[in-house]
């Protein structure tokens, strides 16, 4: 599987603790990503499959609460994917011992 851009990674983290809509996404995420970014990135992880995505229920709202919203959740693939990133990025940040041939060597 090809890696997931940094952005997406994050969403994907957010929806971890469950379904939510993309405004809570952003504040959640940094007061510096654009809300373009956070939109482009969900629907780059729906369209992968890692997300579903419903509207809210217009009779649910009380009148003049403002626009509908779009909840997004995790898919079990999304879930799967989050996680194989997660042990990737882990296992790359690890610190590695340089190796010179040398390990068990007297002088």
């Amino acid at each position: 599987m090809p890696p997931i851009p940094r952005t997406q990674l994050a969403v994907m983290q957010v929806l971890l603790d469950g379904r939510t809509h993309a405004y809570e996404i952003k504040r959640r995420l940094a007061p510096d990503l654009g809300h373009s970014s956070v939109y482009a990135a969900l629907a780059a992880a729906e369209a992968k499959g890692f997300l579903t995505s419903e509207w809210e229920d217009p009779n649910a709202r009380p009148r003049g609460s403002g626009p509908l919203r779009k909840y997004y959740e995790l898919t079990a693939e999304g879930r799967r994917a989050l996680i194989e990133a997660q042990q990737a990025i882990a296992a790359d940040e690890r610190p590695r011992g340089r190796r010179t041939g040398l390990s068990g060597a007297t002088s």
